[in-house]
């Protein structure tokens, strides 16, 4: 059984800082400290097989696992043991399986009798000192070799590519939603936590294992914990799969704390050789759920206020939709009447300016047409898309805005500089003249007048470059510009 909510897309404008932090942590180990593994690895069952203990451990072991763990082994498999690809899958299991290197390092296996005993324990020793070496067996935590710094440390590490994807996948899903709610600090100590309890049940549960505990999934069963916690009653979407069946699904978040606790009890009790640590996903998931139950007493009015700001930002969507699908229909005014509504609750939304604007020019005597107008070209920067949005704008606006258009003295000086940059020089000139008729005493009109200029001689109009750089001198004798007009007269 497979179960995920499914939260709304991230806002890039307001990244989740603290999840995204996290898995660039787990990437760069996984990348820069587990890396060279494969070479520590390689060489390590190099050593194995090349010495003798395949031939003194391994026939134990086939036998160990057709007769204790009752597996289906080959009868010949006995007779295949000189191959050095089973010679290797079989070290590396061996190497994991507590109960039986229990055995084999407490001489029960090959006792100090046995003549091959020293022989066998010398390279029984060379071979755990070049595993040891690996990045899991030197940060993994292993409960009966306790080392503060692997109750950390095993986070970060991973089995493989795919144990790493996985956990990653869980990690941005349900981080971006949880530390939405809670901010970064609040969500960072609370991963750690439930991280923490995770593992320390893992080792009181299994006190005498020596196989390296790895992952972040503790601490990510913790954020899911968490999750149910914080969003308790409130209805939310997941994905969930059977089986083959698959389906998405709305329901309160806390029904999922006990369908996953539940799943990984159901996991723990019928998995019995499995490498996954299920105990600490119980421990991740309790201990995040009482993190939860303990952030909703102590900062409730957070909470609370970052499920309203989600409440109002899925409300705004339905709406939009519900204009965008109206205009799907040619229902014009019943879709700018919502635009318009929605425009004056968020008054900074882009897409809906245009929206408005454009559902609004049907009727263009309307006050909205002029307000939509006004905002977008407002927004022309220093950036050639922003200015020929206004120009476009600007051109359609002058000729349908009825009785007339409406542009205030400082909308037209932001305009004719923005033209006059990007080079829309037939409307800039237009601009500049309107303003030195009437706004001749405007203190922005001088520097105007120089980009006019200066987009005349980008043009090759020199005629016009010299005519604006000696009205400038003529009218504004006394600013910055006619000194610096003064000067390119004269060069």
């Amino acid at each position: 059984m497979f179960i995920i909510p499914v939260g709304k897309q991230v806002d890039w404008r307001r990244p989740p800082p603290a999840t995204l932090l996290l898995i660039l942590l787990n990437v760069l180990a996984f990348i820069f400290i587990q890396g060279d593994d494969d070479r520590v690895l390689g060489k390590a069952l190099a050593y194995y097989q090349s010495s003798a203990l395949p031939q003194l451990e391994l026939p134990y072991y086939v036998a160990y696992l057709k007769e204790e763990k009752r597996e289906k082994i080959p009868a010949d498999a006995i007779f295949q043991l000189d191959k050095p690809e089973l010679q290797s899958l079989l070290a590396l299991r061996m190497q994991w399986d507590e109960a039986f290197m229990a055995r084999l390092r407490g001489g029960k296996i090959i006792p100090p009798n046995d003549p091959a005993y020293a022989t066998w324990r010398t390279q029984r020793a060379r071979f755990d000192e070049l595993i040891g070496q690996l990045s899991v067996e030197r940060f993994g935590f292993k409960p009966a070799a306790h080392k503060p710094l692997t109750l950390v440390s095993h986070m970060f590490m991973h089995g493989d590519l795919g144990h790493l994807f996985g956990n990653m996948l869980f990690l941005f899903l349900v981080g971006f939603m949880t530390e939405r709610v809670l901010g970064a600090r609040p969500f960072l100590l609370a991963y750690f936590i439930a991280g923490l309890c995770a593992v320390e049940l893992f080792g009181a549960v299994y006190p005498g294992s020596t196989a390296p505990l790895v992952g972040a999934s503790g601490a990510i069963a913790g954020l899911m914990g968490l999750y149910t916690l914080i969003f308790g009653l409130r209805k939310v979407e997941f994905f969930y799969s059977i089986f083959f069946y698959f389906d998405y699904v709305r329901a309160p978040a806390i029904l999922l704390l006990p369908i996953w606790i539940g799943n990984e009890f159901y996991q723990l009790f019928t998995e019995r050789y499995s490498n996954v640590a299920y105990v600490a996903h119980i421990g991740g998931l309790i201990s995040g759920a009482l993190i939860g139950a303990g952030y909703r007493k102590w900062m409730p009015n957070r909470i609370e206020t970052s499920h309203a700001e989600v409440d109002r930002h899925e409300s705004f969507e339905q709406e939009f939709a519900r204009g965008q699908a109206l205009l799907g229909e040619l229902k014009i005014e019943q879709a700018r009447l919502i635009f318009e509504k929605l425009s004056q609750e968020n008054p900074d939304n882009h897409e809906l300016l245009k929206q408005l604007y454009q559902t609004s020019k049907f009727h263009p005597d309307h006050p909205a047409y002029h307000t939509a107008a006004a905002r977008l070209m407002q927004r022309a920067g220093d950036d050639p898309a922003s200015v020929a949005e206004a120009h476009e704008i600007y051109t359609e606006y002058a000729k349908l805005a009825k009785p007339g258009p409406r542009f205030t003295p400082a909308l037209l000086l932001d305009l004719a500089a923005c033209f006059a940059a990007m080079d829309y020089l037939q409307d800039a000139e237009k601009l500049a003249h309107y303003l030195i008729k009437k706004q001749p005493a405007n203190p922005a009109l001088p520097g105007v007048v120089l980009a006019v200029a200066k987009a005349c001689y980008r043009a090759g109009k020199t005629e016009k470059y010299h005519g604006y750089l000696k009205l400038i001198a003529r009218l504004f004798p006394d600013v910055k510009e006619a000194r610096v007009a003064a000067e390119l007269l004269a060069n």
